[in-house]
Formats: structure tokens, sequence, C-alpha cells
């Protein structure tokens, strides 16, 4: 099956995620797995110009938000899933693959989308049962122990992100309703990210102006 082309820009965030092979652990300790991401995310992102905004590392697969400047997010991510692959191979002493295919991504290309997204993605480790708080999950660039070089920015492009730590706090910690957070993820499947208006989609999505702190100006 070809590969879809790459959208490339400059102007908007992608969100980004990747499984292990075979969706196992990536066969290492977790400590050991989320230093070799911080650690390479940051080389990378150096490397190549790229501004990290979020990243969570779960079980078996890890949620990305970064924007490109240099439009160049296929340099960025074939280094650094190559070099994590390489460090991944001399801590287990493995010469398998570390990861179960290609990084899939999606544009995001609204200050709403950027919004949803950025919630999602913080909010995995809670769904998972993980933890009770977004910040108490210790894999993840909101953990006070993470050294990720995390950037913000856009201008109006996050004007729906509370730029009050508290506030963003209780924002990220406020739940959502289960079927609008599917709607989300199914979005994420697309290139570019859109929601939906099937059914009763739109009235429930409006719902999420309570929780994610955006309308629905970006259903279609």
């Amino acid at each position: 099956m070809p590969r879809t082309p790459l959208v490339r820009t400059s102007s908007f965030a992608y969100h980004v995620t990747a499984r292990a092979n075979n969706k196992e652990w990536f066969y290492v300790p977790p400590e050991t797995a989320w230093r070799i991401f911080r650690a390479q995310l940051a080389e990378s992102a150096d490397k190549y110009g790229v501004r990290l905004h979020a990243f969570v590392l779960m079980a078996n697969h890890y949620h990305l938000v970064l924007s490109t400047p240099e439009a160049n997010l296929d340099r960025f991510m074939r280094h650094f899933m190559t070099e994590c692959c390489r460090r991944f191979q001399i801590a287990t002493g493995r010469i398998n693959h570390i990861f179960g295919g290609r990084y899939r991504w999606s544009v995001l290309e609204s200050a709403y989308g950027l919004a949803y997204v950025l919630k999602y993605v913080f909010r995995n480790p809670v769904r998972a049962g993980l933890c009770g708080r977004v910040e108490d999950y210790p894999h993840s660039s909101l953990s006070p122990t993470c050294s990720l070089p995390i950037s913000e920015g856009f201008d109006s492009y996050w004007r729906l992100i509370p730029k009050d730590w508290t506030r963003r706090l209780l924002w990220l910690n406020s739940p959502a309703a289960r079927e609008i957070e599917e709607v989300i993820q199914r979005a994420l499947r697309r290139r570019h990210f859109r929601l939906t208006s099937q059914g009763d989609w739109q009235s429930r999505v409006r719902t999420l102006r309570a929780s994610y702190g955006v309308g629905d100006a970006d259903v279609q």
C-alpha cells in the first residue's frame, strides 16, 4: 500500500503517534524507556529545529504534539525513530523491530484542534487508570521532573489553552464523556484533524466547550 503523501506545514502543529512492535512494551523497564525517549526527543528536536509541545509515553505507544518551522516532519521522525530503535537495541540486546510500523500523523489546522488534542493527549493516562490527575503521571511532559524543551506560541493559535498554570491544570483535569473523546480519537485518524457531525454527534461535540474549553467551529 503506498504511503500517504506528507502534508508539510510550518504554520500548524501535528499529532504524531507510534506503537511498539506487536503492541508490547518497549522491552525495557518503564523508566528506561522514558529516559531513552526523552533524551532522543530533545536531541532530534534540536537537530531539526522542531518545537515540542506535548509528549506522553504509554505502555506500548506514545503521543507527541509538535510543530516544524522548517516543514520537515519526515526528516525529524526518521532520525528520532531510528535513533530510538538503536538505543533500545543497545539497552535490550535485541536486533528485532522496536516499533510496529510507521508513525501516524494528523495536522491540527485550527486553535480548536490544538486544544482538543492537547487535552486528549494529556488525559490518556487518566483514562487508562494510571493516575488520578494529569500532572501525576511520571512519563509525561507535564511531569515536574520532565526536562524536555517544551515550547508554546503561535499567538492566536494557542488562544484556547489557559495560560495560567493553575487554570490549565483545572482545564486538563476536567473529564469529558467517553463518547466525546471517541469523536476526537476518530478525528485523529484523519490526515487533517476534523470532527464529524454525523447523527447527533454535532450536539455532543458542542458539550466540549465545558470540558475542553473550545466550541464547535470546526465541526464539518
